[in-house]
């Protein structure tokens, strides 16, 4: 099962977003333990959650789901301690929102021997399956009165189970799920072979983040971002169908591969160009996105993990921060030039990215537009590739599924894989877009991937979009391996 967008950025430019971070000092010293003798206020990120949640209290679109397929001789009891030994090590998966007056708080309950239960699937066929995982991962939480995390085992075979997990995103993001599966599996493997947990206790828990990042001053990131973002306006994708006059979160999906070889070759251009695999994508989907809007101004929105500190490096909570990636160019530049401004522009972003989302929309005020996410309505990910943790006696491995949620108009999500290939994946509206013409765009961005591999050094006019079939419609004069005439002639 598909998690949401991922906020993973390319291994380099986290490296780089780090040591920015170091020379400004924000890694010095500790985060210090949060008062907890009165009410716990919630971070920028949460509040933000929270008034979503509020709207529309049964949208399953900040939930995050997790579907993982295990294989062999699975110990029950071992993986239900291991789930409760992680809520109790994580305040996050443990803690209310009550309004208290007119603020929301945190309340942070005690740990208590929570359940792993068990759906018998046996003999269910594997439409009955997904089926079952759709159920629970769609099932909202009441953030008042239940803990933001589920957790639920359905059993196919005796040695087949689907372990789904489910946390509301206001106590997660993808870090976090990846820290919440890691240490399910080293708890895991330790209760099956007879030994205690192998895990430190946390020092830092996610209130005392939300105390700290409430007391921090963005006065310098603001400046940069009132300037950066001046003027900004709505990317007005050609739709197949007019706007709702409000945002629906309802989503589909369609996939594509980026083949090894190409992807290799990509991955040459950054190495040639001082860049990464992330931003030679993030260039080329900005140039797709131009050529389909006739546009020479493109923001897109990218996701950033927001725990440049180490204490925060095993926490589960709602670190992810948006950034806006704002593009312009005049005339026709080379590609090879347009990648290199985008590279600053990253670098720019990384460095100015402790400025909370919502507060930065806050700050600047976009015209108000109910049927348009503010500042981007288009985004990128991008996930390297990873290995899983081992699971003792098991065989482990996501569940494939279609993510039904979209929370942008349209989001280029592209995960790296062992053998060098790349999978793409276009969420979309299907309110505003039909299949056809995502379908469309992501062949589109694969014949610019291909030219951008070929000659980065081209100019972004000279690199192809539409496909021989595509050019037989707009010009049926068209010669095999040629044009033979100009459009005004045909």
């Amino acid at each position: 099962m598909s998690t949401e967008a991922s906020d993973f950025s390319a291994r380099r430019d986290e490296l780089i977003r780090l040591r920015l971070a170091e020379k400004k000092g924000t890694r010095g010293g500790r985060i210090p333990r949060a008062d907890r003798e009165g009410p716990i206020g919630l971070s920028s990120g949460q509040q933000q959650m929270w008034f979503l949640n509020r709207l529309d209290p049964g949208s399953p679109e900040y939930l995050v789901p997790l579907a993982l397929r295990l294989r062999g001789r699975l110990d029950h009891g071992s993986l239900e301690r291991a789930w409760r030994e992680v809520i109790a090590r994580h305040e996050s998966l443990r803690t209310r929102y009550v309004l208290v007056g007119e603020d929301p708080t945190q309340v942070i309950d005690e740990p208590y021997a929570v359940r792993l239960p068990v759906d018998d699937l046996h003999g269910v066929d594997g439409e009955g399956m997904l089926d079952a995982v759709g159920a629970v991962v769609a099932t909202s939480f009441d953030l008042a009165a239940e803990w933001p995390a589920r957790a639920r085992l359905l059993r196919l075979a005796d040695d087949d189970h689907v372990l789904v997990l489910v946390l509301h995103h206001i106590a997660c993001d993808a870090w976090s799920l990846a820290v919440v599966v890691g240490e399910l599996a080293e708890l895991y493997s330790a209760f099956t072979e007879g030994s205690p947990s192998p895990l430190a206790p946390l020092e830092t828990q996610y209130a005392d983040y939300a105390a700290w990042e409430s007391g921090r001053s963005f006065d310098r990131s603001l400046a940069y971002w009132r300037e950066r973002l001046a003027d900004l306006r709505p990317l007005d994708l050609p739709t197949d169908r007019p706007r709702p006059a409000t945002r629906v979160w309802t989503g589909d999906v369609d996939t594509f591969e980026i083949p090894a070889p190409l992807a290799e070759r990509l991955r040459e251009v950054a190495r040639r160009h001082g860049s990464t695999l992330f931003t030679v994508l993030l260039t080329a989907f900005k140039l797709l996105l131009s050529r389909h809007t006739g546009l020479n101004d493109i923001p897109v929105g990218t996701m950033v993990s927001g725990r440049t500190r180490p204490e925060l490096q095993g926490l589960v909570g709602y670190c992810i921060n948006s950034l806006v990636v704002r593009s312009r160019w005049e005339g026709d530049p080379a590609f090879a030039d347009l990648l290199a401004q985008v590279r600053n522009t990253v670098l720019e972003a990384f460095d100015h990215q402790d400025v909370p989302f919502a507060q930065l929309v806050d700050e600047l005020q976009p015209e108000r537009d109910l049927s348009r996410t503010p500042l981007f309505q288009v985004a990128f990910t991008f996930e390297p590739a990873s290995d899983g943790p081992a699971w003792t006696g098991l065989e482990v491995a996501p569940l494939p599924g279609r993510s039904r949620v979209s929370r942008f108009d349209l989001t280029l999500l592209v995960k790296e894989a062992p053998d060098g290939s790349l999978s793409a994946t276009i969420e979309y509206v299907p309110d505003l877009f039909d299949r056809a013409r995502v379908t469309r765009m992501g062949g589109h961005l694969l014949r610019l991937l291909d030219g951008v591999a070929d000659d980065p050094g081209a100019r972004v006019s000279h690199l192809e979009l539409l496909g021989a079939d595509e050019l037989a419609v707009v010009l049926p004069t068209a010669e095999v391996g040629g044009v033979s005439r100009c459009v005004h002639e045909v």
